[in-house]
């Protein structure tokens, strides 16, 4: 694009953060949130930044107890500095499955972008619209509408959804219940056993019926909706999707903030090196990675041709499934033949591909 594209520095929200503590309990924290992937932003005494709290993180994907806390349940979410660009902001956001992101510079926090500020913008700027490809989803997965809390949770969780269309028995959309919606009843402490209770009884806040956690206004648009208009209603409502539905109102389709932040991520201009990047699926840098590389073959390209940058990153995790080291193998493929590789295992991802790269450059420029 010829003109500066939008920036961090320019969605940046700074008052209305949600603040949390690491003493504070889960429960305490989730109640406080009010959309589905909205999150806690986690300070300590010196008011150095910790991590965030999300219910997909904290509910779905690991399932702490409510009286967790905050502590032993943060999630280090991906870091944007003030001039990261729009489409990566989109990429971050859309890869975590977290909507509101921390920008920080120096290791010091400046504030915060949100979802509904990066819908907005996309929402103003009339030259991306015309860009965008905003295409629904077919596939929608559905709930009837007399099942149980433990039927939506479990389709949640096995389907990697947030929000599910609850029909009738003649399949016509009667409403919709989301994970925010049924947070609240996995952050409330759990009743002890009473005296000569039947061992291994479940819980029986997920035999709820559903329709006590859903919602019967469902937002909906027709098929024809454009970019704009779509965009328009998810900002007005300050919802995170919307449902195509037929003439017989059955739904056909689902559109969530998700496909937006896809749709953006593709406008990123294409970048001219070949990289060919491999990461585990669960490595949430991913930008961060392909911008280091993608300054690498910038410099590097004054001393060589280069054919393809080709990299892998793996992680090595510990008892509790965290990542504790990195191993990064790294080919350089140069157009007048030939190869270059590296590699290098150290504890941050970041010190091991600055290593890998290092020793390339230093090859190319000894064989100048």
């Amino acid at each position: 694009m010829d003109r500066i594209p939008i920036q961090a520095s320019d969605l940046l929200k700074t008052d209305g953060v949600l603040l949390g503590e690491p003493d504070e309990t889960l429960a305490q924290a989730i109640s406080r949130i009010t959309r589905t992937h909205d999150a806690i932003f986690v300070f300590d005494d010196t008011k150095k930044f910790l991590g965030v709290i999300n219910p997909y993180y904290t509910i779905f994907k690991s399932n702490f107890p409510p009286e967790t806390k905050l502590a032993h349940c943060i999630f280090h979410p991906p870091i944007i500095a003030p001039d990261t660009t729009l489409w990566d902001i989109a990429t971050l956001m859309a890869e975590s499955k977290l909507y509101y992101l921390p920008v920080m510079q120096n290791n010091t926090f400046h504030g915060i972008v949100t979802i509904n500020r990066l819908l907005r913008s996309i929402r103003d700027d009339s030259r991306l619209l015309q860009r965008m490809k905003l295409e629904m989803r077919k596939n929608v997965i559905t709930i009837d509408e007399d099942a149980m809390l433990k039927d939506a949770y479990s389709a949640m969780r096995d389907s990697q959804v947030s929000r599910l269309p609850i029909v009738n028995a003649n399949g016509r959309l009667v409403g919709m219940v989301s994970r925010y919606d049924i947070r609240e009843a996995f952050t409330k402490p759990k009743q002890k056993p009473r005296f000569l209770s039947r061992i291994g009884e479940k819980e029986p806040f997920m035999n709820h019926s559903i329709n006590k956690y859903s919602k019967k206004l469902v937002i909906t648009v027709k098929a024809s909706a454009t970019p704009l208009d779509i965009i328009n209603t998810m900002v007005r409502k300050n919802i995170g999707s919307v449902i195509v539905q037929d003439a017989r109102y059955r739904p056909v389709g689902l559109i969530s903030t998700y496909d937006v932040l896809k749709a953006i991520a593709s406008l990123r201009p294409k970048r001219g090196t070949l990289l060919d990047v491999n990461t585990p699926d669960d490595f949430v840098e991913r930008v961060r990675l392909d911008e280091m590389l993608s300054r690498f073959t910038e410099k590097i390209a004054k001393y060589t041709q280069i054919k393809t940058l080709s990299l892998t990153l793996r992680s090595k995790k510990n008892a509790a499934g965290k990542a504790s080291r990195y191993e990064v193998h790294a080919k350089l493929n140069k157009t007048s033949g030939g190869a270059i590789t590296s590699r290098a295992e150290e504890y941050e991802w970041k010190k091991a591909v600055h290593e890998v790269l290092e020793r390339i450059q230093k090859q190319v420029e000894g064989e100048r």
